[in-house]
């Protein structure tokens, strides 16, 4: 949810107000109004952090994998080489999974196992780009941006991450 504030004559949302308290500026995690005797959000930090990851895998017979999977608790994890997911990491660092938007902008190769598609993509359900290599020997390699945003159009960019995956075979 944004809250806006009035500048000039146009309407600004707010990306990360602070307050003062005890001399020190603090981030504010969450804003309320009282609208009819009820308090109501009008302002929830949001915030993303996700590093840039290459996952790699090798094995000696064929199926390779290599995946990364973004999780609504707001983790992060990447697969080994069999296709088994653990976790690797957090990406989200503050507010909720449901109110941020993923796009993902291939740069080089192909996704060929599994791509959540085009577009901006809610993270109200995990995420998951993997690539895999059948070939003995063979190597599959996708990269990829993930650009993470406030909303499902327009909005405001929380962050960008670049993504290697790359599936060999030996």
């Amino acid at each position: 949810m944004n809250g806006y504030v009035k500048t000039g004559n146009s309407w600004k949302a707010l990306v990360q107000p602070h307050v003062k308290v005890g001399g020190a500026w603090k981030g504010v995690q969450a804003a309320y109004v009282k609208v009819g005797g009820a308090w109501k959000k009008f302002f929830a930090f949001l915030s993303v952090a996700m590093p840039n990851r290459t996952v790699d895998n090798t094995t000696l017979t064929p199926i390779c994998v290599a995946g990364l999977r973004l999780n609504t608790d707001g983790t992060f994890s990447e697969t080994n080489s069999a296709g088994t997911y653990s976790t690797a990491g957090t990406w989200l660092t503050g507010g909720s999974a449901s109110a941020v938007w993923v796009e993902r902008t291939i740069t080089s190769g192909s996704l060929n196992r599994t791509d959540p598609g085009t577009g901006r993509l809610q993270l109200n359900v995990a995420r998951s780009y993997e690539v895999d290599e059948d070939t003995d020997p063979g190597t599959h390699a996708c990269t990829f941006t993930l650009t993470f945003y406030d909303a499902s159009t327009g909005g405001n960019v929380l962050d960008t991450a670049t993504i290697t995956l790359e599936a060999n075979v030996v």
